[in-house]
């Protein structure tokens, strides 16, 4: 994810700290690390990359 995108989750989130924040974004970049040899979630993610 580039840095430009990240600043833009960090300014629109919901969370309540900067500690849960910080806790959301381990879970998602574990999370992603674990499924990153999924096909279908590597297309998905590659259609977004081109909008």
């Amino acid at each position: 994810m580039s840095r430009r995108r990240l600043r833009a989750a960090a300014r629109w989130t919901d969370h309540t700290t900067h500690k849960e924040q910080g806790s959301m974004i381990r879970r998602y970049i574990i999370w992603r690390n674990r499924h990153a040899d999924d096909q279908r979630l590597r297309a998905v993610v590659d259609r977004a990359n081109v909008a």
